[in-house]
């Protein structure tokens, strides 16, 4: 008897439990949506574009890091992607081109670790740049060598147009590029005078 009265509460107290749990279902059912302040500003808003010169420096990261790989395997092809390293951080103004010289001098010397030692401080340095941006008529860079984010020749720099350089790429293809796109190395004298397209 006393088994049977205990499953009849269980049964009854189970049940109740049901009937709250539902109409507290429905009770939330009824409420208004309200969202949080910023939520659906935030939940629409698209990431910010990187800067040319963000773009730039993601480039040289990689290439520093192709360079490190490949110190200990494949000497050449370490002083390639050092040199690469050098066009951009020389076109960017980043503090890391020092760290980069050192880097290729040890490496052409045949030291390898000297220039994994060098190379050490680089990637602390490669965000710290110190390029102005272009003053003066963009026709001074006619002639300039156009590179992309990892240092490769894409172009030459033909000519300008407003606010734009015109450049010629290495199919042969001529293009309009909005100066906004580029990163503008210094012009020199001597030397090769380097613009960035990091697109």
């Amino acid at each position: 008897m006393r088994t049977a009265l205990h499953t009849a509460g269980m049964l009854i107290f189970g049940l109740g439990m049901l009937a709250a749990f539902a109409a507290l279902v429905h009770w939330r059912s009824t409420l208004p949506v309200v969202e949080a302040p910023g939520a659906a500003a935030g939940a629409s808003a698209a990431p910010a574009p990187r800067s040319p010169r963000q773009a730039l420096a993601d480039g040289l990261a990689t290439t520093l890091a192709i360079a490190h790989e490949s110190l200990a395997s494949d000497p050449s092809r370490a002083a390639h992607t050092l040199d690469a390293a050098r066009r951009i951080a020389e076109t960017g103004g980043f503090a890391a081109l020092e760290s980069i010289r050192q880097a290729r001098h040890a490496l052409q010397n045949g030291s390898p670790q000297a220039a994994r030692e060098a190379l050490a401080g680089s990637a602390r340095l490669r965000a710290a740049s110190s390029a102005p941006p272009p003053s003066g008529p963009l026709q001074r860079y006619q002639g300039a060598v156009l590179i992309n984010r990892y240092g490769a020749r894409i172009g030459e720099v033909t000519g300008a147009r407003g606010q734009e350089l015109l450049v010629r790429l290495e199919g042969g293809e001529a293009r309009a590029v909005p100066a906004t796109e580029l990163v503008f190395g210094p012009v020199k004298g001597l030397g090769t005078t380097r613009v960035a397209w990091p697109a």
